[in-house]
């Protein structure tokens, strides 16, 4: 007699259970995905235009924030919708 793998047998209900809990699953994490979004710019002169690098930007009174690169570039993300106060 030869010897095989283990093969589990799975009934209709238990296949039928694992794919509304896969896709449960995935909604899920797009759902989660919405919930957060990103405040995003650039920080520059304005009377040279140059960036200004190393600027901290607080968003909501220093809850969150970033610092702007040597580009004058930042992004604070994992910012809820809605109107935010950002400062420099």
């Amino acid at each position: 007699m030869r010897k095989g793998r283990f093969v589990p047998s799975f009934t209709r209900g238990t296949r039928v259970a694992g794919a509304i809990l896969s896709v449960l699953i995935s909604t899920m994490g797009s759902l989660a995905a919405q919930t957060g979004g990103a405040i995003a710019g650039r920080v520059h002169d304005a009377t040279s235009s140059l960036s200004i690098a190393g600027a901290l930007i607080s968003v909501d009174g220093g809850r969150q924030g970033a610092a702007t690169d040597t580009g004058g570039f930042y992004r604070v993300r994992e910012v809820r919708s809605g109107w935010h106060r950002v400062q420099i």
